[in-house]
């Protein structure tokens, strides 16, 4: 979701993915009348060796602020995405609407900041106790 919505501490995160998603926009619509469909996956926080190295070496509490997807979830959305033909596919959707939400107001999301690192910092101790790592 660093595509979506820019967080504090991911500035070049997000730049690349934002980057990426402008791409993925772009050449969908250039290759529209060739049947030659373009998605893009976005999932929020994935158990994978980066998240967990940032649970434990001060990484932003908002990773974990909805569920933290397996890498199998995310595979499911890349097996999805032949069949649906969708620009942009959301793990889970959910959590797309409240990063969509929040980057279509950047001056309030920076409001609500504080609310979601305090939801944030709930799921981090949850997704610690899970792994064995807190």
């Amino acid at each position: 979701m660093g595509g979506v919505l820019a967080l504090p501490g991911s500035a070049v995160y997000s730049a690349a993915k934002s980057g990426l998603r402008a791409f993925l926009t772009a050449l969908s619509s250039e290759l529209r009348d060739t049947g030659v469909a373009v998605s893009g996956i976005y999932p929020s926080g994935v158990d994978t060796r980066m998240l967990q190295h940032e649970a434990l070496h001060g990484g932003s509490m908002l990773n974990f602020v909805g569920k933290v997807l397996s890498v199998e979830d995310v595979v499911r959305g890349y097996a999805r995405a032949p069949r649906t033909r969708r620009l942009e596919i959301f793990l889970p959707y959910g959590d797309s609407l409240v990063s969509r939400a929040m980057a279509f107001a950047p001056a309030l999301s920076h409001r609500a900041l504080p609310l979601m690192e305090r939801v944030g910092r709930l799921g981090h101790a949850r997704y610690l106790k899970r792994k064995g790592l807190g």
